[in-house]
């Protein structure tokens, strides 16, 4: 099993119980991993990453909250769009970023809490 499809599976345990809208979800910016949406209506993207995730991750998941956020403006809805970033661990780059984003929107989130093992 990939680490794509364990968090599929896995899903109920991710942080605040999101519920899964979509997997593979294309926007205009890409296609996300996943697209869900927490209790209180805000979105979530969750893009899970396989090893250690690079500054590019953050990039990734970065474009695909401002592409969705975008696409819900031009919808007339300004709901909320957090991203969760799941992988192995973080490089020094992409920890540098984690340390610069607001841990209310973005997040990251280590394979091994939702019970992966290499």
């Amino acid at each position: 099993m990939d680490s794509e499809e364990f968090v599929a599976q896995h899903f109920d345990q991710l942080p605040g119980k999101p519920k899964l809208i979509c997997h593979q979800f294309r926007i205009h910016g890409g296609t996300l991993d996943f697209l869900a949406q927490y209790p209180n209506g805000d979105f979530l993207i969750v893009e899970v990453k396989t090893g250690i995730i690079s500054e590019y991750g953050w990039i990734q998941l970065l474009r695909y909250c401002g592409a969705l956020l975008e696409h819900l403006r031009l919808l007339g809805d300004s709901r909320p769009v957090k991203g969760l970033l799941i992988g192995k661990s973080l490089d020094e780059r992409a920890t540098f970023i984690f340390k610069a984003l607001p841990r209310k929107i973005y997040q990251f989130l280590p394979l091994t809490e939702l019970g992966w093992e290499e």
